[in-house]
């Protein structure tokens, strides 16, 4: 598991008013509906949580909620983001 995923489950776990525990997010897990549930309020705080973490902006086309299926793809997305900053 990379360093982002990582900070993803801190983030997730501790940052957010969310009844879950880091060993049970694992990378497959739905963030939404049938997983461990994040509704709108919390995905809001999670993005802004994100925005400062890893120093880049949610733009108007990454809010299609693809990013926030799975731990999984979010890491994805989060890594594709933090790499495009260094180039």
């Amino acid at each position: 598991m990379n360093d982002i995923t990582q900070q993803l489950k801190k983030i997730i776990t501790t940052d957010l008013d969310v009844n879950v525990d880091e060993t049970s997010l694992v990378g497959d897990i739905g963030l939404l509906e049938g997983g461990i549930g994040l509704d709108s309020i919390a995905v809001m705080e999670l993005i802004s949580i994100i925005e400062q973490t890893f120093g880049f902006e949610f733009s108007d086309d990454d809010l299609n909620m693809d990013a926030f299926q799975t731990l999984t793809t979010l890491s994805e997305f989060v890594t594709q983001k933090v790499s495009a900053l260094k180039i």
